[in-house]
């Protein structure tokens, strides 16, 4: 399938914090500045506590605003190529138990859907509203 192809093409990223509780990354793909944010709200859990870490990831306008909307550039499968780069990197790193995403359009939440299907087949998917919850260990 093409969009799994567009998926395993990302482009350069530069991590700019690794933190205990956040992780923020930021890359360019054309001409348009983006910022991957993971927030873990609680990244030392006691024995019967879960791990959650929320993700985010935006770009600036032309006058440095971060926006969520689509930057109307293309290249979004670069962009989202990007943003699974990224995230398995952070997965592999701090292990969250839960993941949470928030999608305000039906096609950025198709592809939320995708990315965590690539990246986690075996991991369960909870939606409410605009927001996906993703158990990502059992």
């Amino acid at each position: 399938m093409l969009l799994r192809e567009l998926f395993d093409k990302p482009v350069a990223y530069e991590w700019t914090s690794q933190g205990d509780e956040s992780w923020e990354a930021e890359f360019i793909v054309g001409e348009v500045m983006y910022e991957f944010l993971a927030y873990m709200s609680n990244p030392y859990p006691e024995e019967h506590e879960d791990a959650e870490a929320e993700i985010e990831f935006y770009h600036r306008t032309e006058t440095g605003v971060p926006t969520h909307k689509v930057s109307g550039v293309g290249n979004q499968h670069q962009v989202f190529a990007t943003v699974v780069a990224i995230m398995a990197e952070f997965l592999k790193a701090r292990k969250p138990d839960i993941l949470i995403f928030s999608a305000a359009e039906p096609n950025r939440a198709m592809l939320y859907k995708r990315m965590i299907a690539k990246l986690l087949p075996n991991a369960k998917l909870i939606t409410q509203g605009n927001k996906f919850y993703v158990r990502v260990k059992t």
